[in-house]
């Protein structure tokens, strides 16, 4: 799972994105693969950005309404964790954009293309370890 932190670089990354495909938009030769590609990137950046929210406030709604007893500290704490990668840890809890993020960071080619199984065996097959 992402943290705020994690949030903050992801933020910075999708601007760069979006400025390369408005770049690629505007030139005079446009080239379609490309821009879907960008436009894939782009793409899977916000989502990594809107889950990382997502489960902040999940973890704030639990703590508000007392159902991870323990006041919501811990709960809260696991979505602010960086580098933790889900509640179990495993690829299965892992989103498809969390397993993309990873992807994308190990440099594995066709990445904005594969399904969350294929990332998963992309990840282990490039030495990353996914339970």
């Amino acid at each position: 799972m992402a943290s705020m932190k994690d949030a903050q670089q992801l933020v910075q990354e999708l601007r760069k994105q979006v400025d390369q495909l408005e770049q690629e938009l505007s030139s005079g030769e446009m080239d379609f693969t490309r821009v879907v590609s960008l436009a894939d990137e782009v793409g899977g950046a916000a989502d990594m950005v809107a889950a990382t929210f997502q489960r902040v406030n999940d973890a704030f709604e639990q703590g508000v309404n007392g159902e991870d007893g323990n006041g919501g500290a811990q709960s809260l704490t696991d979505a602010l964790t960086p580098g933790s990668t889900g509640e179990d840890g495993s690829a299965d809890s892992m989103s498809r954009e969390e397993l993309y993020e990873r992807a994308k960071q190990a440099d594995i080619p066709g990445r904005s293309e594969m399904s969350k199984d294929d990332l998963v065996k992309a990840l282990k097959k490039a030495g990353e370890k996914i339970s």
